[in-house]
């Protein structure tokens, strides 16, 4: 676990998934200073307090505390007497991409119990090939806790192209990965090897996506919903049908769930944060994403925030930012009505990229901004989808 932690923080902050070392590679020996090639001294403080929050532990030590011991297997050693899994919290954080990152406190026993109800899905697998970070509650869910409870091995291919990944499948296989991803895997024009199976999560997967793949002969792939707040709520691995309700969750009233703890006991109340439509007590549909957020990369992004980023520029009078369509990119894109004494000068698009490259990640970035003299509406005066050109008349 801290092994796996350590290893997606270092990739965090050398900003590269190809590092000279991986989880199966860490020894408990190794000096914590010497992993990734060697750290700057303020490298280790960081990953210190990464370790200390993650598991709670702040006000234990300070990091400076934690980085003063030699090796990796001294970290363990501390953090094992300190913390205690019977009644102890794993901290999350939720995408600081789109704008201050969120502290998500999840007891470890509920993990435990996602684990364990979620590896009963994929009975038959006997490695687990990672495609996201451990870090994250999805990640951590099945590429650290399942492998830990089920003893079968993990593999970091994080970084790795998929059809380099598809190549290497065997039999058993367990892809844990994210819509993004399965996208490429749906366009390899090959079928899969026997027993394959696939987990997806932190998006809504397209149906014709999904479609192809249980053409191409994957055995199963499960969707997985839920939210770091609550972890897993429910899954499906029919992109026609319903979710089905987690059995570590029972709805006590149309909008109220509780959690089943070890001891037979309810956790306090909880409410899903999406409008759910009920086929019956174990079966919903996802009617409406109340966040509004959007996958971009991989990343969840929030296009409000955009908007509010490029409205807070002197040229901008209106603007509206959505999600490209399937044949326009997989990006953002930015329809933006200037002010009078601001149209059209020349530059201007680069103009206002690198205003928004000072405020924004990449991936929140629009891929192509749009100017027009209004903002696109229909009959209804909403606004509604336009084509992504560079510059449109709308008069």
């Amino acid at each position: 676990m801290l092994r796996s932690l350590l290893v997606a923080e270092l990739k965090r902050i050398r900003k590269t998934s190809d590092l000279p070392c991986d989880e199966s590679t860490v020894q408990p020996d190794e000096p914590v200073a010497g992993l990734a090639g060697g750290l700057a001294p303020h490298e280790v403080v960081a990953l210190a307090s990464t370790a200390l929050s993650f598991f709670d532990l702040d006000g234990s030590i300070s990091p400076d505390g934690l980085a003063v011991l030699f090796s990796l297997g001294q970290w363990a050693y501390y953090l094992h007497n300190t913390w205690r899994p019977s009644d102890a919290t794993i901290v999350f954080s939720t995408s600081g991409s789109t704008g201050e990152p969120k502290k998500i406190r999840m007891p470890y026993c509920f993990l435990v119990q996602d684990a364990r109800i979620l590896s009963n899905l994929f009975p038959n697998i006997t490695r687990v090939l990672a495609m996201v970070p451990p870090h994250h509650i999805y990640g951590f869910t099945f590429t650290v806790l399942i492998p830990r409870y089920t003893g079968i091995r993990c593999d970091d291919l994080r970084g790795k192209p998929p059809r380099q990944i598809f190549r290497e499948l065997q039999s058993g296989d367990l892809i844990v990965s994210i819509p993004f991803f399965w996208k490429f895997f749906a366009e390899i024009s090959a079928s899969f090897p026997l027993s394959v199976s696939g987990v997806t999560s932190t998006a809504p997967c397209p149906r014709e996506v999904i479609q192809t793949l249980y053409g191409r002969g994957i055995q199963t792939l499960y969707e997985v919903y839920g939210s770091s707040e609550s972890s897993c709520m429910g899954f499906r691995n029919d992109p026609e049908g319903p979710h089905r309700l987690s059995p570590a969750w029972t709805r006590i009233d149309a909008d109220h769930f509780v959690r089943t703890r070890a001891d037979g006991s309810f956790s306090e109340a909880y409410t899903f944060q999406d409008l759910l439509a009920w086929q019956d007590e174990q079966h919903f549909y996802i009617s409406k994403r109340i966040d509004n957020a959007v996958q971009v990369a991989g990343v969840n992004v929030f296009p409000a925030r955009v908007e509010e980023q490029l409205l807070a520029h002197e040229s901008v009078a209106e603007c509206t930012v959505r999600l490209m369509r399937l044949d326009e990119g997989e990006r953002l894109k930015a329809f933006v009505v200037m002010k009078d004494r601001f149209q059209h000068p020349a530059g201007l698009e680069e103009k206002l990229r690198e205003y928004l490259a000072a405020r924004l990640s990449p991936p929140e970035i629009p891929r192509v901004i749009t100017f027009g003299k209004a903002l696109p509406r229909n009959s209804m005066g909403k606004l509604t989808d336009w084509t992504a050109d560079r510059f449109k008349s709308n008069e």
